[in-house]
């Protein structure tokens, strides 16, 4: 019954766009020269082609040329242009059938993460999602964690990124989505968070966004998925630009969180500059934030310079090379948990933590293409030090890594390009220094992997391997995953797909070392750590259709991910019971089998319907996340207890903590002239589960009304809205308003997230 029920749901969306594209459809039709056509008749069919049957009432010699009689010319909006000769000449009323081929751009795009060679959008085999430039452009962001939650199926907390649930909440320490840019890691080092204010987000081609397991390509730490920002390519003309922007936070919607009369600001300097000159390209951007911030002490103060050089070389035809680099300097406060429900906004015993940060990155590149083989080289040399002032001088959380990342890859295409082979070999080594992580702590990645792409005719089939071992310092461990997957090309825009992968991650430094206190709360380490394995399959079908001139695709997919040993951080008293808080705490512990399905909703477009233009991306996620061992003995704590996923969770369910089963999100922006507007929405139903420990004693009395909160705040409606007008092509101003209800909600416990802001920007273009 259920399954029926989407279905009809389904053809009937199909329906509507279908009745749409036939009656926004316009048709005009160019004579040959000297000679006009006459009172044409239309009757349109198809819904994803403009089919028409036309009759040619007269056909009038304007003067005495000589053209071909059978030679007629039809266009339309988001159609390409159809230039037809007939082996006899058109007279008058004649009847012709004509079909014009819509121009579909969306799915002809190249994303490069599914495959590492480059495969059309229609033809992948697992979902993806592709952002475009103007969503960052004009969300006025910080950094692109912001643009990535107006994703459908995507949520981010703490920094830490969740695809269709396939993560929880772990303070950002071991992403389980691998974060690129141009395929390099963006991971840290010591805890494999993402350094989202470290990408180069003032000069972006596109950002590439996929939904499945992509261990085989990518290896650890792409179990949920991939993000791979990909920056633009420098042309002959320059390219350059300059953003300002400024605002301000609101009050909260509560008086008792107020914790400063003082207005808090926000401001920002970004821009770039490429350019192509006699085959050598440069780009250069660069980023400045003062961020005050909204909660007690938490501040965000930051400044990047990114390089970029790319060369092609006159002696040997087909090689490229280049080098990218980039330094961070920045200074920011945080803390993790709240004085009270009330005061939210103020850590708990004005605890907070003060962050000196270095960053600095070399990435030497090569790449070389001769006929149908590239050999492409990629190296990183990536630094990070933080310097941690905490109020506490006897508890020391400087810390300091370091990471050099090498691949070698090589594509070859045979069989008239049907066939595509694609094979690498990796290396990564990672070090940590700090007593935060016990020590001097060392780690070593060794990898090969293939994948095969053949085509045929409208079906595309692709299937890979990839073998890895891991060293995380004298503990070694290899794993070998598989992938396959199928395309099918029902009609032009009409594909359907299916594929399964496996997907593993090994325990970050910061998850097996990490050894010491936030406040009143201690963190322990887990050198036992085991590496973390599951799949994820999934069906889907991609439909393109058109409005007018509004060209779009509807994506929907039924997913399943199984996890095997995931690591979650879990509370109880591993400590002594003399220690802080009777040794209470938290500990990254293997927890038993988990799994989750669902479907997803996802539409994307862009063009124009009369004289407004559209950009258009949203979508809906229903997913069942549970424990399928929920009694099963994951651990024993200090106190020899046996700990079990059903003693350790706040609710009597089986649901896996810190998910939600319903997801909405919706961004729309619309272009009139010289005007923008836009809105987005997030939608987010009630957090299914959290940790116990979180409302029960003696946790709740030192951290209160993490279950009032949970109560009072259950589903997330949050809408942005901006405005934007562009004095010429080069100028444009642009306002802001980000949570405009001012609606209160929790992204985590005792984490409220912020109130109502306020931002301009104008940007100058060259």
């Amino acid at each position: 019954m259920q399954v029926a029920y989407y279905k009809h749901i389904l053809f009937g969306i199909l329906g509507f766009l279908s009745f749409a594209s036939q009656a926004q459809t316009q048709i005009t039709f160019q004579s040959p020269e000297g000679f006009a056509v006459k009172n044409v008749e239309l009757t349109l069919f198809s819904p994803f082609a403009a089919r028409i049957f036309a009759k040619i009432d007269s056909l009038t010699r304007t003067n005495t040329t000589t053209e071909t009689f059978g030679r007629l010319i039809a266009s339309a909006i988001g159609f390409e242009k159809l230039d037809t000769i007939f082996s006899e000449p058109i007279v008058s009323g004649q009847h012709l059938l004509l079909t014009l081929k819509p121009k579909i751009q969306l799915l002809e795009e190249v994303v490069i993460s599914t495959s590492k060679s480059g495969i059309k959008l229609k033809e992948s085999p697992v979902s993806i999602t592709i952002l475009k430039p103007y969503l960052v452009q004009n969300k006025i962001t910080a950094d692109l964690s912001q643009v990535l939650d107006q994703v459908p199926g995507v949520t981010i907390a703490d920094n830490q990124i969740n695809i269709r649930n396939g993560t929880g909440w772990s303070y950002g320490a071991g992403s389980r989505v691998a974060v690129l840019v141009d395929d390099l890691p963006m991971l840290s080092a010591d805890a494999a968070s993402p350094q989202f204010s470290f990408m180069p987000t003032e000069n972006i081609g596109s950002i590439e966004i996929v939904k499945s397991a992509g261990s085989v390509l990518y290896g650890s730490s792409a179990l949920n998925g991939i993000v791979n920002l990909r920056t633009a390519e420098p042309t002959e003309k320059p390219n350059a630009s300059i953003a300002v922007f400024t605002g301000i936070y609101g009050n909260p919607p509560r008086d008792s969180m107020k914790w400063s009369q003082k207005t808090r600001t926000q401001s920002g300097l970004n821009g770039f500059y490429s350019k192509k000159t006699k085959g050598t390209s440069i780009a250069v951007s660069w980023n400045i934030l003062a961020d005050e911030g909204y909660r007690l002490k938490e501040v965000n103060y930051r400044g990047r310079i990114s390089f970029r050089m790319k060369r092609e070389s006159k002696k040997i035809v087909g090689l490229n090379y280049g080098i990218n680099t980039a330094v961070q300097r920045g200074f920011s406060g945080s803390f993790l948990l709240w004085q009270s429900y009330a005061k939210a906004y103020t850590p708990l015993d004005s605890g907070y933590t003060y962050t000196n940060t270095s960053r600095a990155s070399i990435d030497p590149f090569l790449t070389y293409t001769k006929g149908k083989t590239t050999h492409k080289y990629l190296s990183r040399i990536y630094i990070l030090d933080n310097a941690i002032d905490n109020g506490n001088p006897t508890n020391n959380q400087s810390n300091g890594s370091s990471l050099w990342y090498n691949e070698y890859k090589v594509n070859r295409r045979f069989l008239a390009d049907r066939l595509s082979t694609t094979a690498g070999a990796v290396s990564m080594f990672s070090e940590t220094h700090s007593p935060l992580f016990s020590g001097h702590q060392t780690s070593r990645n060794l990898a090969v992997y293939t994948q095969v792409e053949y085509k045929l005719k409208r079906l595309i089939l692709t299937t890979g391997a990839r073998y890895e071992y891991f060293k995380l310092n004298n503990v070694a461990q290899a794993k070998p995953v598989f992938r396959a997957g199928v395309n099918y090309a029902l009609t032009r825009f009409t594909n359907i797909r299916a594929s399964y992968g496996q997907g593993f991650r090994f325990p970050s430094m910061a998850e097996a070392f990490t050894t010491t206190t936030v406040g009143a709360l201690t963190i322990f380490p887990n050198a036992n750590l085991k590496p973390e394995t599951g799949s994820s399959a999934e069906i889907g079908i991609k439909q393109a259709y058109k409005i007018g001139g509004f060209m779009a695709y509807l994506d929907v997919a039924v997913f399943r991910m199984d996890l095997i040993n995931m690591m979650e951080f879990t509370f109880a008293q591993w400590g002594d019971i003399s220690g802080p808080l009777l040794g209470l705490g938290f500990k990254s512990i293997n927890v038993a089998k988990c799994r989750i399905t669902g479907y997803e909703f996802e539409t994307g477009g862009e063009g124009k319907i009369g004289k407004f233009t559209f950009n258009v991306l949203g979508g809906y996620t229903f997913s069942n996340p549970v424990s399928l061992e929920p009694n099963k003995i994951i651990s024993k704590d200090n106190a020899l207890r046996n700990l079990t996923y059903a003693n350790t969770r706040a609710d009597d369910n089986k649901y896996l903590k810190y998910r939600y089963k319903h997801l909405a999100k919706m961004d729309i922006q619309v272009r009139y002239k010289k005007i923008e507007i836009g809105i987005g929405l997030r939608y987010n139903s009630a957090m299914l589960n959290i940790d116990k420990a979180f409302v029960e004693q003696p946790f709740d009395l030192i951290v209160p009304e993490v279950a009032r909160a949970r109560k009072a705040l259950q589903s997330t409606l949050v809408f942005d809205s901006r405005l934007a007008y562009s004095f010429t092509e080069k100028l444009k101003f642009s306002f802001q308003v980000l949570n405009l209800l001012n609606r209160e909600y929790m992204a985590r416990p005792c984490d409220i997230r912020p109130p109502r802001s306020f931002q301009v920007q104008m940007v100058w273009k060259l």
